[in-house]
């Protein structure tokens, strides 16, 4: 029995290392690496990169050439810039990279997967791809459609149905033009490409006019790229023109301040009069905004208050009775600004101790109070009020008053 035994069990030792034998014979030489392939993630350092990292001209003047332009640099810094002499795309894009070439910010790149095997290519049959052309509406075409509609909803308020069907025949007429241009626009079995519907802003008070005027772009030449009817067409030109003119009035009264290129092209004028901004048809009332707007070679800043408006430029404080921006220019009255206080303060050499801002006879002056140091009889010494105006289109000094009685003194 104990032969029986020991037999059994040296079979089965056998028996093992047979088959473990057998299993090391089977596996040796075979990679396991090759067998289950594994995807690796290559690591992939941070790098810098300077200079413009988005750009956009806007408020186009002719087909190549833009009022103003909005830059973001790479570290986040945005800036709009406007120039009434209008630049071309590219003049814009220089001017980007030197206000952005110093600003800069580490992106870390997403990670790039490691090459996995490719498969055997598949032969496939090549496919004409079909022409497409785009035909937008430019820059004079907006504008004038939105100058209609605003006109439109005015004599629809005033309940003027006369002016209101003459401006609609001008907008029909107007929509009839630009049809017949976009048709011949169109090349060969082109056909227009689907605008998407553009994303709505979100306004809120740090929220920019950029945001909004992209918007109001887009959503216009979508309706105007619509098969409507002229009808239907003018109805949703008024509903987005509503919409619009909603986001400006949030926009304004959310925000401390805010620059006039911000709004340029989506209201045809801005004015600030005691305590109050209208921008078309918009009104809020404050007298704690302000607006930003380059005149001459200085940023001055529109300040409404409850009795008069303030201009400021720096540490100079000009008093008006109302301003109005238009296209980016200050005007008081129908007269344009064209210098700003300091500039024409330099060029006088004067020290003025009050400064208002009116039109007279149909010219913009900067009207100025200066104390003067004379000597009455010639030796007595006495300081006198002197009036000065100057235009403030070139800074010349257009009149100069004293007292009745300064005849009677020198300097």
């Amino acid at each position: 029995m104990n032969k029986i035994l020991f037999i059994a069990g040296l079979v089965v030792v056998l028996i093992s290392g047979g088959a473990l034998s057998f299993a090391q014979t089977a596996t040796q030489g075979v990679s396991t690496d090759a067998a289950i392939p594994i995807t690796s993630v290559s690591s992939v350092a941070p790098v810098e990169k300077c200079g413009v990292n988005t750009f956009q001209a806007n408020d186009q003047c002719s087909d190549k050439s833009f009022r103003s332009a909005y830059f973001q640099c790479y570290d986040g810094y945005e800036e709009k810039q406007s120039d009434n002499s209008c630049k071309s795309s590219e003049e814009w894009q220089e001017y980007g990279k030197k206000i952005c070439a110093s600003r800069c910010a580490v992106v870390k790149p997403m990670p790039m997967p490691a090459p996995m095997p490719v498969p055997a290519p598949i032969p496939t049959v090549a496919k004409p791809v079909p022409a497409v052309s785009t035909c937008n509406l430019n820059e004079p075409s907006m504008r004038e459609y939105d100058q209609l509609i605003i006109q439109l909803r005015k004599a629809e308020a005033a309940g003027d149905k006369q002016l209101a069907q003459e401006i609609t025949d001008k907008i029909i007429s107007l929509k009839r033009e630009i049809a017949k241009n976009q048709e011949g626009c169109k090349t060969g079995s082109a056909t227009p490409i689907p605008i998407a519907e553009p994303a709505k802003p979100t306004v809120v008070g740090s929220g920019s006019g950029v945001g909004i005027d992209s918007y109001y772009r887009q959503k216009l030449q979508k309706v105007m790229s619509a098969n409507d009817g002229a009808e239907k067409q003018i109805e949703s030109l008024k509903i987005l023109r509503s919409e619009i003119d909603s986001m400006i009035e949030k926009m304004i009264a959310g925000r401390t301040e805010f620059n006039a290129s911000e709004v340029s092209g989506l209201v045809s004028e801005v004015k600030v009069l005691p305590g109050e901004i209208k921008a078309n048809e918009i009104s809020v009332k404050t007298t704690d905004k302000k607006i930003k707007i380059d005149v001459g070679a200085k940023e001055l800043s529109i300040e409404p208050k409850e009795k008069e408006v303030i201009v400021n430029d720096g540490e100079i404080n000009v008093k008006a009775e109302a301003v109005s921006i238009k296209d980016n220019v200050l005007s008081v009255g129908n007269s344009e600004v064209k210098l700003s206080p300091s500039e024409v303060i330099n060029k006088l050499q004067l020290a003025p101790k009050v400064m208002e801002l009116k039109e007279e006879n149909s010219v913009a002056v900067y009207k100025m109070k200066i104390d003067e140091k004379r000597k009455l009889f010639g030796f007595i010494p006495i300081t006198i009020e002197k009036s000065v105006n100057a235009d403030a289109a070139n800074g010349n000094v257009v009149s100069e008053t004293r007292p009745w009685w300064s005849f009677l003194s020198t300097k």
